[in-house]
């Protein structure tokens, strides 16, 4: 949430339950519960007063917020192995839930409002419900741990099965500096969360420090990304690459920068397409008046011109001299058709205007 919520009284409240195993061989599992809390509702599309999920390997299994009130599968397999008893209950679950976060998270407002330990009271009168205490302790440390080993049978083969990310390496325009470039490395589309990226420069790896991190983001589809710059000078000759290291690799990506910048000469090519276009319009209008001249559409005027006076074309038309330069009007009829090159199209209120600098000269 923004800081112009949290002026505006706008309390969140974020609860976090973590499973987790782990074994000699750092083979790490996580469960999560995440339950979110908002003072009041908000006006925008995908926001609820409150929502709860649960997260496997970091990928989402169940979710549930105040709008449906319904727990509801989000994985496949857990739809088709968890027994519709199991999604009742967890309902039921997840109301009272909705009904004990509206309450405390107003108790919590309350208690940052105040600068002394508010919050000391409610941990002593925590302390003295040791029931509360020991089911807590039960919870995370047997019941937790069960329901993740389950949840990891069921869904063992599309959790086994990892993607490899995708490792791309370019540059472009720097926005905070002109005379330099943003080089970036993307890794993409992998699964599971961990991931090792470096920049290196001549095989090695920039400070952290130096490095701008988007950190790790979720895909659409359940993957993840995660994307790191630099700023460098835009005449770099160094040699830069892009340090890739996860679980489904055998070995590390180095994905080289092959020194071109993406967007570096696009100004260039936009003033050479405009002077295409402009050539290509005038080479068109051309060839209409030509076309029109050669069927005698339009045609030069005969005779003499007098200043200042307008006379009539053998077609229809006029012409009007004044100042050594002849102004031609050449109406078509609307019904008129045009048969040339495979053409055939019907003009409609066509005029056509010629510009002569002498009578024995054409200007487009």
């Amino acid at each position: 949430m923004g800081s112009g919520l949290a002026t505006k009284s706008f309390a969140l409240l974020c609860f976090l339950f973590l499973c987790g195993t782990s074994s000699l061989q750092a083979d790490r599992h996580s469960l999560y519960y995440i339950y979110t809390a908002l003072s009041k509702p908000v006006e925008l599309p995908g926001i609820h007063e409150f929502t709860a999920m649960g997260l496997l390997d970091d990928r989402q299994i169940d979710y549930y917020n105040s709008k449906d009130k319904r727990k509801i599968p989000t994985q496949h397999w857990m739809k088709e192995k968890m027994q519709e008893d199991y999604w009742e209950k967890g309902t039921q679950s997840r109301k009272s839930k909705e009904q004990w976060f509206n309450v405390n998270v107003h108790i919590l407002m309350d208690c940052m409002r105040q600068k002394n330990n508010s919050a000391l009271p409610t941990k002593r009168k925590w302390d003295k419900v040791p029931i509360l205490n020991q089911y807590t302790k039960g919870y995370l440390e047997k019941e937790c741990v069960d329901w993740l080993n389950k949840f990891r049978e069921y869904g063992d083969e599309e959790l086994r099965n990892g993607s490899p990310p995708d490792v791309h390496v370019f540059a472009k325009k720097s926005t905070n500096d002109k005379t330099k470039l943003k080089l970036t490395c993307l890794a993409t589309g992998f699964y599971p969360k961990d991931i090792m990226l470096k920049i290196r420069k001549y095989r090695s790896s920039l400070p952290e420090d130096e490095v701008e991190s988007t950190g790790v983001r979720p895909n659409h589809d359940g993957t993840f990304q995660l994307r790191k710059s630099v700023d460098i000078k835009e005449d770099e000759k160094a040699e830069y690459d892009c340090f890739v290291s996860h679980s489904t690799l055998k070995e590390p990506i180095i994905e080289k920068w092959d020194g071109k910048c993406k967007d570096c000469n696009e100004g260039s090519f936009m003033v050479i397409g405009i002077v295409i276009g402009a050539v290509a319009v005038a080479a068109v209008v051309l060839g209409i008046c030509a076309y029109l001249y050669k069927t005698k559409r339009i045609g030069f005027p005969g005779g003499n011109y007098s200043n200042g006076h307008e006379q009539k074309a053998s077609n229809g038309g006029s012409y009007h001299k004044s100042d050594g330069i002849a102004t031609f009007k050449v109406f078509i009829p609307v019904e008129d058709r045009i048969h040339h090159a495979g053409m055939d199209g019907l003009l409609r209120s066509c005029v056509v205007a010629v510009l002569l600098t002498r009578p024995s000269q054409w200007m487009i």
